[in-house]
């Protein structure tokens, strides 16, 4: 009987993908299909994929907007308001320049850094591209479809 009714729900399971799978546009296949084959990179390969990610060159993410702050409110606060935050610059010779910045209770802590991007001169290349992965990271984590729990997409 509990056989059976594995099977079942696998069965169901999958034309359930099936039926989704063929309503999606060829786009949204294309890019599921170079998600998938990326996502095997990273299982297999997770340190070289972590290495050529600090290692490349690439501009901000797409998805980021210059100048907006992507705030984000730590797990464990204890009752205490703590947030991380980054922004990309826009303006001036401080285009492509990424601010971190960490407040404790709304209140700055120390000075905010600044990790200048490659029009900046910047001497933390490999920085400056995690401060942007952290800021899409930040975006990620605040879109509603991301609730508490919620580790994969």
């Amino acid at each position: 009987m509990i056989n059976t009714i594995r099977k079942y729900r696998v069965l169901l399971e999958y034309d359930l993908h099936q039926n989704e799978a063929a309503m999606l546009s060829p786009e949204e296949k294309a890019r599921r299909a170079r998600k998938r084959k990326i996502q095997a990179l990273i299982r297999d390969y997770p340190q070289e994929v972590v290495d050529v990610l600090l290692d490349e060159q690439f501009p901000p993410h797409r998805e980021l907007e210059l100048d907006k702050l992507y705030e984000r409110r730590s797990d464990d606060t204890d009752g205490k308001d703590t947030t991380i935050s980054a922004q990309i610059c826009s303006h001036g010779i401080r285009l492509g320049d990424v601010f971190f910045d960490s407040k404790f209770d709304g209140r700055q802590e120390g000075s905010g850094h600044c990790f200048r991007g490659p029009f900046g001169g910047t001497a933390s290349p490999h920085v400056y591209k995690a401060m942007l992965i952290l800021a899409r990271a930040i975006q990620l984590d605040n879109e509603p479809t991301n609730g508490p729990g919620r580790l994969f997409r």
